[in-house]
């Protein structure tokens, strides 16, 4: 798969992630305009427990990426068993939902409605899996598709029909549809033939390959229940999720490096890299900038009680930072494995592989993040004011992604030779500082904190332009590769338009 071309398809994910920024942004003022606090609390839990669920869609999704790239024909094999793992998927929510709600204020029935999401997201996700190893920007479109498609459907059921949680439940349902038909007419020629049970029980026989990883992220994501379960509400989510959706612009920055993996998964070289990952610190750079700069007023857009969470932002920003780099070193190191490949391979050969090491990492680093999360909320529950708590579980989730970053690097390093430009990186910060100071100086001044969201975006989003259109603007002027790449981008377009 070597005719992967890593910046294009980059650059598509990057283009369509900004365009979803918007998109997600849209969708995020209808529900948090429109929704109580603990309604809103309420679905940042479903999205929590609905991870839980999907623990065991890797069996087939993290295989068949591999696969794929690789030219294997396992795609039909992998929608088959995709469907018979999301039915086990279903059992794991309503479990879970059962518990939770026993356990806090939280309506048992909007839980139990939220599994209605389950079998979509598996469907979307093993289509998205099989599109990645060979057509990587597909992926990409199916997002758009399904980022576009929730507008509508939520102000229908969120915002005329008021719906409340159930009413979003709906939108994202339904907003699935056109994405995983348009990621099934994309991947239509890998998904035919007959299925390989062969293929079925190697994926059974290694599932604990594929499931290792997902230990440690079911690890992670329990903070969220744990959370809940020792404050006894759900109402400190709504300001962790708000704050969260300020805060993740710069995990768009990760998607230059998309299709890396699919890229070295077939065979192909790795002299792109430094360039690859500089070129994320240049997006990562200003994408963190909008985040921390508007925290306060892009809390206030969402809901202006949210507003008193911008601190939470800052060290939420950090962490993105962190895990963006962490998700993008691992596809590095794992896409060059092939261990895979040979089918003698033993238990201890797997065991020894990046595709186990890596995983125990995260492991460790998760294990110990749940224990002082769980000892830290008990002991602080009982003399600090639930603020005071998120604060302590942000600042501990950026705390311990600090040394899996560090080893992360180290590794990429040792195994492709990487050398980071920091004079350009370090250009890069000065001219963000250079950019949005006086901006962030002057909304501070002159922008005016409108409840009515139809005047107030407007003028938010003319500050934010002007610190984009800035940052743009001087490294275009004062970066030579910086203006190859936009020269690039724009002779690519001119070439499509033809």
């Amino acid at each position: 798969m070597s005719n992967i071309r890593v910046t294009y398809s980059g650059l598509f994910f990057f283009i369509i992630g900004i365009i979803t920024i918007f998109t997600g942004l849209a969708f995020m003022l209808i529900i948090t305009r429109s929704l109580t606090s603990q309604e809103y609390g309420t679905w940042n839990l479903i999205n929590g427990l609905i991870m839980y669920a999907a623990i065991i869609q890797p069996v087939t999704s993290y295989w068949v990426t591999r696969e794929i790239a690789r030219g294997e024909k396992s795609g039909k094999t992998a929608v088959f068993s995709n469907g018979l793992f999301s039915s086990v998927g279903i059992l794991i929510y309503l479990l879970v939902a059962f518990f939770t709600s026993n356990q806090t204020d939280v309506n048992q029935q909007i839980l139990f409605f939220g599994v209605l999401l389950v079998p979509i997201l598996f469907l979307n996700g093993v289509l998205g899996s099989i599109n990645m190893g060979f057509k990587p920007h597909a992926t990409s479109i199916g997002q758009f598709f399904l980022e576009i498609s929730k507008i509508p459907l939520a102000l229908f059921f969120v915002y005329f029909l008021d719906f409340g949680v159930s009413g979003i439940i709906l939108a994202v349902f339904l907003g699935h549809i056109p994405s995983i038909l348009l990621l099934s007419y994309s991947a239509r020629e890998k998904i035919v033939g007959t299925i390989k049970k062969e293929l079925f029980k190697k994926w059974i026989k290694l599932s604990w390959i594929s499931l290792y990883p997902g230990i440690g992220s079911l690890l992670r994501s329990l903070d969220i229940l744990i959370f809940s379960v020792i404050t006894g509400s759900v109402i400190g989510l709504a300001y962790y999720g708000a704050a969260w959706s300020v805060s993740t612009l710069a995990v768009h920055s990760g998607s230059i490096s998309a299709a890396v993996y699919s890229k070295l998964l077939g065979g192909g070289k790795a002299d792109y890299l430094e360039d690859n990952i500089t070129q994320i610190f240049y997006f990562a750079i200003p994408l963190s900038a909008i985040s921390i700069t508007f925290a306060r007023p892009g809390l206030f857009a969402l809901n202006p009680i949210y507003e008193i969470a911008a601190p939470l932002v800052l060290i939420m920003t950090m962490r993105v930072i962190l895990d963006t780099f962490n998700k993008t070193f691992e596809q590095f190191i794992t896409g060059v494995e092939k261990v895979d490949i040979n089918s003698k391979s033993t238990f201890k050969n797997y065991v020894k592989s990046k595709l186990f090491v890596i995983p125990t990492i995260r492991l460790i680093q998760n294990g110990v993040y749940m224990v002082l999360l769980i000892g830290g909320l008990i002991f602080l529950s009982s003399n600090d004011f639930e603020f005071d708590l998120l604060i302590y579980w942000v600042l501990l989730g950026f705390f311990v992604s600090i040394p899996t970053t560090i080893y992360l690097y180290i590794l990429v390093h040792r195994n492709f030779q990487i050398k980071i430009d920091f004079k350009r990186i370090i250009k890069y910060l000065f001219i963000c500082l250079v950019t949005f100071v006086p901006v962030f100086l002057l909304a501070e001044q002159y922008l005016d904190y409108d409840e009515r969201i139809i005047v107030f975006l407007p003028n938010l989003l003319v500050f934010i332009g002007l610190a984009i259109g800035g940052y743009l603007l001087l490294t275009c002027l004062l970066d030579l590769k910086t203006k190859q790449l936009f020269n690039s981008i724009i002779t690519e377009i001119k070439t499509k338009l033809k």
